[in-house]
């Protein structure tokens, strides 16, 4: 469950994100590095994607929204 439960509404979402991304890099340790390493990057990443967009939403500083924005993951949605 995480802290979600503890978090005031308005950040609830990117504690969501937060939550989940935590969750899915706590991968097994399977002998192989290169296998390893492959679960824990990409949930890295969607959660830049994630967070990004939670920005875009809810953020209020112009900075930080225009970092967000100008993220090529969070501008396509997907790995270059």
């Amino acid at each position: 469950m995480g802290c979600s439960a503890l978090v005031q509404p308005r950040h609830r979402a990117y504690q969501e994100v937060n939550d989940r991304v935590l969750t899915e890099m706590a991968t097994a340790l399977t002998g192989n590095t290169d296998v390893t390493f492959m679960p824990g990057m990409t949930s890295r990443h969607q959660g830049v994607i994630d967070t990004a967009r939670v920005v875009r939403q809810r953020g209020r500083g112009p900075k930080v929204r225009k970092l967000a924005s100008s993220s090529s993951l969070a501008k396509n949605g997907r790995f270059r």
